[in-house]
């Protein structure tokens, strides 16, 4: 059997090398740039739209600038996730720390209910005590500057996270896509109060916080399913056709694969002629390699296991009762 990991370079016309690192972001890695733009718009909006919430007494543009508030501190968990992965695999942790990854996106998503719980809070008070707005204009003005700053932070943070297959980014901007049309049902609140329907507003922070919890805990399922090292089975069949169609490879055996922030780490298990030479194949399993990690999408780490024909599968690896030096009859 044979057991290897290592980078390759090939030369069908010219030589080139191929750097399949498993840490998904990059000196020039557009996401921090992104988060940055994302705070900094994010903080100028929440606290005038809080402050124009409180002179107007719209419930629904409290709740919103509130949100938004919480999405500012959202970034600090997710600054925490590409600090980690920046950081390379060592004795203690030597598949790296791309697990902090995940654990920010749930870390954002706690926040994003905890947002919604506020926001439901606020918004039933305001129906079952209706107030008028005072100033519907300058609410009306801030709940449009939310929904213009929010689709822009959505499509800068969507476009980043799915690039550099960042989850919890991915999950952050496709959340800011959904808070633009949230603030657009603040505004239409803001409207019918103005026409003397001031259950309105509250009724829209009402369906703004049923939407936020609908979208923290579908977010969540996915990040979890991460967390547990869960994968698409979809991947691993991909993985095996791949494998199976290179030249030499008799059977395609186990295979593992599991994320690692925002790449993935797998294991195969290979069968081969069992008269070739150890050198040939280790040749196949460095072109399984090659392969792979060029034709599945975030394939970032592979570890080929070989085995001669006939001596492959769980039945030949696993070792069977045994009593040696005198021990009570065991296996493995």
């Amino acid at each position: 059997m044979t057991f290897f990991r290592h980078s390759c370079a090939h030369s069908p016309h010219e030589p080139h090398g191929h750097d399949h690192s498993r840490s998904s972001v990059s000196p020039k890695d557009p996401v921090p740039k992104t988060l940055r733009t994302f705070f900094f718009l994010l903080l100028l909006l929440s606290l005038p739209e809080i402050g124009a919430g409180e002179m107007s007494l719209s419930r629904g543009l409290i709740a919103d600038g509130l949100h938004n508030l919480l999405d500012v501190a959202g970034t600090l968990p997710l600054f925490l996730g590409l600090w980690a992965a920046r950081r390379p695999p060592s004795r203690r942790f030597p598949y790296g720390l791309g697990k902090v990854e995940t654990l920010a996106g749930i870390c954002v998503l706690a926040m994003i209910l905890a947002s919604a719980l506020a926001t439901l809070f606020l918004s039933v008070r305001g129906l079952i005590g209706p107030v008028p707005l005072k100033d519907p204009g300058l609410a009306a003005g801030m709940a449009l500057a939310s929904v213009a700053i929010n689709l822009l932070v959505g499509g800068l943070q969507t476009s980043a996270g799915r690039s550099s297959n960042n989850p919890a980014l991915a999950a952050s901007g496709l959340h800011a896509l959904t808070d633009a049309g949230l603030a657009l049902s603040v505004l239409a609140g803001i409207a019918g109060s103005r026409l003397g329907f001031h259950r309105l507003d509250s009724l829209a922070g009402l369906f703004l916080g049923i939407l936020l919890v609908r979208s923290a805990l579908a977010g969540g399922r996915t990040l979890l399913i991460r967390l547990l090292d869960g994968v698409d089975p979809d991947i691993l069949d991909r993985i095996a056709r791949e494998a199976g169609s290179v030249p030499g490879v008799e059977a395609v055996g186990e295979i593992r694969a599991r994320w690692l922030g925002g790449d993935l780490v797998a294991e195969i298990r290979l069968t081969v002629d069992d008269r070739i030479e150890t050198r040939e194949a280790h040749r196949i399993g460095r072109e399984v390699r090659h392969r792979l990690l060029h034709n599945v999408r975030h394939l970032g780490d592979l570890l080929v296991h070989i085995d001669p024909r006939g001596e492959s599968g769980d039945a030949f690896h696993r070792i069977g009762a045994h009593s040696p030096d005198g021990l009570p009859l065991h296996s493995h």
